[in-house]
């Protein structure tokens, strides 16, 4: 399965073109993916010659192409299968996408979450990102954990003093990673979520409809759980096997406000990877590139905007600046997080 159509791709003999394509299905078929692609083969097990190598994300030896079910694996067994392929599937929408998100933004933050589901925040608390009482030394504390990408340069994240307070300075050249921690709180009628940044210069590339051009100068994510009974049989599916494999901290949806290039602000769009991360756009080149902006936005109207009439629960938030993309290089700075009515 390719992870984006028509890009030339690094392959052992050479950059060449990709071909356009998707899901592959049937051993013919995937023998001449083999050949076209020079896909490694698996020969540990004997009565198994010619199944595609793969790595524990499902990845081939061509890092743009996955490949899942009999394959790859030498059991023939549905269920191992419908796991592998959902596997696969997960690191292909979400592996340049969210928080990081999601897993690879989104799998990698699913086992984040259940690794460190201890650290939750109460309703009565109001500040989740409480950088300016940090010390600098002690590095990052409350819970906030890096999330990083394999084969991805990470985002550097470090605490610095800037404008007379502590905050957090993200800088991405080719770069991509998250920096986030989990919540847990009802998300009320009443509920915002304030928070201030800045930017050193947009990415010149970025464009919120395209795989290629998701890369935003700053990011904030606001991930969500709520009843499953709400979703389609397919995403319900889809949630229930990540959440089997990763725990049940593996976020139903997530909002991602960012700060954009051309795009005006007010722009909503589903993310270029999946249609369960809604993007929003905040600010863009026009804005006051350089300088701290404040915001403020009602996450009940947000997340009712984007999936609907559904009372959900917080469950994480992460800050990100990914230049993986378009090969750009950006800093940003993120100040204190709160939750308010």
């Amino acid at each position: 399965m390719r992870k984006e159509a028509q890009r030339d791709v690094w392959l052992p003999g050479g950059l060449r073109p990709a071909v356009p394509c998707g899901p592959v299905a049937g051993r013919q078929q995937c023998g001449l993916m083999i050949r076209y692609f020079y896909l490694d083969t698996d020969e540990f097990f004997d009565h198994w010659r010619g199944a595609i190598a793969v790595n524990r994300y499902m990845q081939c030896n061509s890092p743009n192409i996955f490949a899942c079910g009999d394959v790859a694996r030498p059991y023939q067994f549905t269920y191992s299968t419908l796991h592998t392929a959902w596997y696969a599937e997960i690191n292909v929408l979400f592996g340049r996408a969210v928080a990081g998100v999601v897993l690879l933004r989104q799998f990698t933050l699913g086992a984040v979450l259940a690794a460190t589901g201890a650290c939750v925040v109460a309703a009565s608390e109001s500040t989740i990102g409480a950088f300016s009482a940090m010390s600098i030394p002690n590095g990052f504390e409350g819970g906030w954990t890096l999330t990083t990408l394999p084969d991805v340069n990470p985002t550097q994240f470090e605490l610095i003093y800037d404008d007379d307070q502590i905050v957090v300075k993200a800088t991405a050249k080719n770069a991509a990673a998250s920096l986030m921690r989990t919540v847990r709180r009802d998300l009320s009628a009443q509920t915002s979520l304030g928070w201030r940044w800045r930017i050193d210069r947009v990415i010149e590339q970025s464009d919120i409809a395209t795989k290629q051009g998701d890369d935003f100068a700053a990011r904030l994510y606001v991930f969500f759980d709520y009843p499953i009974e709400r979703m389609s049989l397919v995403e319900r599916t889809k949630l229930n096997l990540a959440r089997w494999w990763y725990g049940d901290q593996v976020p139903a949806a997530a909002l991602c406000y960012v700060w954009a290039n051309r795009e005006q602000p007010g722009t909503t769009a589903w993310n270029a990877y999946t249609s369960r991360v809604r993007m929003i756009v905040l600010r863009n080149a026009e804005s006051e590139v350089g300088h701290w902006i404040d915001e403020k936005r009602d996450l009940a109207a947000d997340f009712r905007s984007a999936f609907g009439d559904i009372t959900p629960v917080v469950t994480g938030i992460a800050i990100a600046a990914d230049t993986d993309q378009t090969d750009e290089a950006v800093t940003a700075w993120f100040g204190d997080i709160r939750f308010g009515l």
